[in-house]
Order: C-alpha cells, then sequence, then structure tokens
C-alpha cells in the first residue's frame, strides 16, 4: 500500500483535495504526484480548488506549488496544529 488520495466537492464552487497520504517508502516517487493528479483531475483541473496543509510543513507547500497552490490565509483556529489554507485558481 503506497497512498491514498480523498477529495470532496463540498459545492460547485467549494472543491477541496482533503486528503493526500504517502507511505514514507514511497516519498519523493511518481506515486505522490499520482495520486495529486488524480484527486486533481476527479475535482476538475478547471475549477478552483483548495486544500489544508499543516504550517511547518515545508516539503508539502512545495510539492502543492507545484501544482498550482498557493498560500491564501491561515487555517481553522480549532485545529490542534496551525494550518495554512492552499487555493488553486481554476486552470492554475
Amino acid at each position: 500500500f503506497a497512498g491514498f488520495v480523498i477529495a470532496t466537492v463540498h459545492d460547485a464552487d467549494s472543491r477541496e483535495l482533503d486528503w493526500l497520504m504517502v507511505h514514507p517508502d514511497f516519498h519523493g516517487t511518481e506515486v505522490s504526484v499520482r495520486l495529486m493528479e488524480a484527486g486533481m483531475e476527479w475535482l476538475g483541473t478547471d475549477r478552483p480548488m483548495w486544500l489544508n496543509v499543516v504550517q511547518y510543513n515545508e516539503r508539502a507547500i512545495r510539492f502543492y506549488r507545484r501544482f498550482g497552490f498557493e498560500i491564501a490565509s491561515e487555517g481553522p483556529a480549532e485545529r490542534p496544529l496551525p494550518q495554512f489554507i492552499m487555493r488553486r485558481t481554476a486552470g492554475g
């Protein structure tokens, strides 16, 4: 088992990449890229989308930026770890 992706369409203008989990043995491989592409395609790459990322996870932030995501704001305060919301514009 190398990893999984979960994506959610909350409504027409709220498409979230909920989870992208990759086993550490597969970090830095095509597994992460393929899962990211699959999640984005399912959400619709011609639509804006967003995700949450832990603020100190610089590796994940760099990875998401490769796919057109940028930090838009801080995430919900009720989360146990500080997070950023990253957004990607339509066609990003």
